[in-house]
């Protein structure tokens, strides 16, 4: 009786410490890695086809990718200064950019041609975004002002002015009436070369709501601690999330309800600062990139972890989900630029990769 009971138990270790190697395999995945880019990358946007991939990079350069292929399309050149910010209009006939050499690049994605070149900014541009219809780019950087221009011609429409740090991100509402702004200091990875700042405890980054009708600030968000680098919308709408700086403890992603301006939650995990952030196309799933070196998926309703992604070397400075949510791409600070395929029970490579 006394083998018996050994054997049965025997198998069930083994049988666990099996289960166990499986549930590693799926948390611990290749990618497909796309590379040409010679310095860090900090911005992935995907077209609206999902079927071209844009990266800038501290190398100057903007690169188109074929994402079944995983191979270059376009190099698009004429920034003189670190790229920051990448953005599609939403019919994917334009690709934007903003640099450190403080311009706006229009990009013409079929042929690759510079259609325009903007000088809104004293200062570098660190975040770029498109209105949903197209009609309007917003762009916000060193100088601490949100410029928005005409999204087809690039002609001026106003100057949004009231922070008092460097903007580094920007969305519109899915309705297209709201545009929030994050702002904070010193993120690493970006170079301000106007103004020398000196960080205190209570100087920490705002998240701004502004009425895009009137062109006026109308809500300031509040309840998180830290300065704020990433924000994003909801595909519905009803929630804004953002993320941040540890500069004086505490790395969260924060959940409002930016209807009525309430604070929900804070989702705690990474290690380090949030540098990006992104909603899943359908909203279930909230991505996340750290200084950790780790992409983590979110339970949007619970905050619950999912997933952790690894395999960069370096921060992860920019995620996006493509259109049909089935991939992730993000770029690092290592250079690279990562393709996740995401299903209910894995991740794998939709190119070269292998689990």
């Amino acid at each position: 009786m006394r083998k018996k009971v050994l054997l049965i138990l025997t198998s069930i270790i083994i049988f666990n410490l099996c289960l166990s190697g499986s549930f590693a395999e799926d948390s611990t995945v290749d990618s497909s890695i796309l590379e040409g880019h010679t310095d860090r990358v900090t911005s992935v946007a995907f077209s609206s086809d999902g079927k071209t991939l844009a990266s800038g990079s501290w190398d100057k350069t903007i690169r188109l990718w074929d994402v079944n292929t995983g191979t270059t399309k376009t190099i698009l050149e004429g920034h003189t200064d670190y790229v920051y910010c990448v953005a599609f209009s939403p019919d994917g006939q334009i690709l934007a950019s903003g640099s450190e050499d403080y311009s706006i690049r229009f990009w013409d994605t079929n042929t690759g041609k510079d259609l325009n070149t903007l000088w809104r900014h004293v200062g570098g541009v660190y975040s770029i975004a498109f209105s949903p219809d197209g009609k309007l780019l917003a762009s916000g950087g060193e100088d601490k002002t949100i410029q928005l221009c005409d999204g087809r011609t690039g002609a001026a429409k106003a100057e949004l002015e009231g922070h008092i740090h460097y903007i580094y991100s920007l969305a519109f509402n899915p309705r297209g009436r709201t545009l929030a702004s994050g702002s904070g200091l010193l993120r690493f990875g970006f170079q301000p070369t106007l103004h020398t700042v000196q960080a205190t405890e209570v100087d920490i980054g705002d998240i701004w709501l502004w009425n895009l009708l009137s062109k006026k600030h109308y809500a300031t968000l509040t309840g998180h601690p830290n300065d704020v680098y990433c924000i994003a919308f909801s595909p519905n709408g009803k929630l804004l999330a953002g993320g941040g700086g540890l500069r004086f403890g505490g790395t969260n992603i924060w959940l409002w309800n930016p209807g009525t301006r309430e604070f929900k939650t804070a989702i705690k995990g990474h290690t380090n600062d949030v540098y990006c952030i992104a909603f899943s196309p359908d909203g279930s799933s909230i991505a996340s990139g750290s200084v950790d070196e780790t992409i983590v998926l979110w339970d949007t309703n619970s905050g619950k972890h999912k997933m952790t992604l690894t395999g960069h070397e370096a921060i992860i400075a920019s995620l996006a989900f493509s259109p049909d949510g089935q991939i992730l791409a993000s770029g690092s600070f290592d250079g690279t630029i990562r393709l996740w395929e995401l299903s209910s029970a894995s991740v794998e490579s939709p190119t070269t990769g292998k689990k």
